[in-house]
């Protein structure tokens, strides 16, 4: 979840908590990876990690759905492929945007 998305549906007071929850988790996910897994490897097989990963996203995903404000602020209004478009085409007219955006796709080739 982006710092953007909190920043967006929470209070400032609560934004701050979270924010600074999301650094600690951040800061020591690191440090106990590493550990958890070795420990994981000698009890189960490597392979039940993806087991473990998927229920851990599956958790993330309805919790989030449950607990998370909608942003959104225009609830219920018709998709427009027209104006998508429209939409898309001036996001790509712009050319510093688009330098910066093959820029990054291209740092991480090989």
């Amino acid at each position: 979840m982006g710092y953007a998305a909190i920043q967006e549906s929470f209070e400032e007071a609560v934004c701050i908590k979270i924010t600074a929850l999301m650094a600690n988790v951040a800061l020591i996910a690191p440090l106990l990876g590493p550990l958890v897994g070795a420990a994981w490897i000698h009890v189960l097989p490597w392979e039940g990690m993806f087991v473990l990963f998927a229920a851990l996203a599956a958790i993330s995903f309805f919790g989030l759905q449950r607990a998370m404000p909608e942003t959104a602020t225009r609830i219920g209004e018709k998709l427009s492929l027209k104006e998508l478009g429209r939409d898309y085409k001036l996001v790509l007219k712009n050319g510093r945007f688009v330098a910066g955006a093959l820029a990054l796709g291209f740092v991480s080739l090989p």
